[in-house]
Formats: structure tokens, sequence, C-alpha cells
């Protein structure tokens, strides 16, 4: 009879002869399906990177007296690179939206909120991300109509 040494001991054999080998039986498929995964995870993460930094940068600029232009370019630069990197997601379009009003650009930045809340962006909004975007939306939009002297 074997000792349960013994058996753990060919249990752990069995075990790394098969996750050596594992990778060839799996279908192409599936290591397909898993690469790209990984991929999506890596934009993803590079995408944060970015929408931090820029809302960090923007921060900065909004904490300023006059606000710092360079500062806000930067910070539209990163939105435009998570953007890029995310397309679906709603929060690099409103950030990108706020960047813009306080560069002082009221019909750029009211066009983003609208991508923002279109229909495959809005899904990614919570119902208080959707408000406070309503609103800044709203607030763009009295801006705009002031200038050109009409109100809806």
């Amino acid at each position: 009879m074997a000792s349960p040494e013994s058996f753990i001991q060919g249990l752990f054999i069995v075990i790394s002869v098969f996750s050596i080998f594992f990778p060839e039986f799996l279908p192409n498929r599936f290591i397909s399906l898993y690469r790209r995964h990984r991929q999506q995870n890596s934009t993803t993460i590079q995408g944060r990177r970015h929408f931090i930094a820029g809302a960090q940068t923007l921060a900065q600029a909004r904490s300023q007296s006059p606000p710092s232009q360079t500062l806000i370019k930067s910070s539209i630069s990163s939105a435009d690179l998570t953007i890029a990197l995310e397309p679906r997601d709603a929060a690099p379009h409103i950030f990108k939206s706020l960047a813009l009003d306080i560069e002082g650009h009221k019909i750029p930045a009211l066009k983003s909120l609208d991508v923002a809340l279109s229909s495959p962006q809005s899904k990614t909004l919570g119902p208080k991300e959707k408000a406070d975007a309503l609103i800044k939306r709203a607030e763009l939009s009295l801006g705009v109509g002031k200038r050109r002297r009409r109100f809806d």
C-alpha cells in the first residue's frame, strides 16, 4: 500500500507534467482569446494612467488663480490619449469637456459632453455621474446660448 507522501509526490509530478504540456492541448481559439484579453487589460491600464495623469494636471491648472494654459492643454492631450485607448468609456469625454470648458472653448466642450451622453458611452455612467454630466451640459448650453442671444 502506498504511503500518503508518495501519493502527494506522484500527484505533484502529474500536475507539473500536465502544466508543461497543457498549452499544447488547448485549441488556438482559447489561446487567442487569452491573448486578446491580456491586450485589452493592458490597454485599459494605460488608459487609466493617462486619465489619472490628466486629472492631476487639470487639478493643478484649476488651483492657479489664472488657469495655466499649458497644464490645460496637457490635460486635454491626456484625455485624447485616453479616448483613443478606451473609446467606449464616457469618463474621458466628460474629462475632456471639463478641460475645454476651463480653457474657454464652450462649443467643443458641449460636443464632447454630447458624445459622452450618447447611447454606447452613457451605459458606462452611473445615475449620479449621468446627472452631473447632464447638469454640466445644461450649463454649457446656456453659456453658448447667451453668446448667440438665443435661449431654448
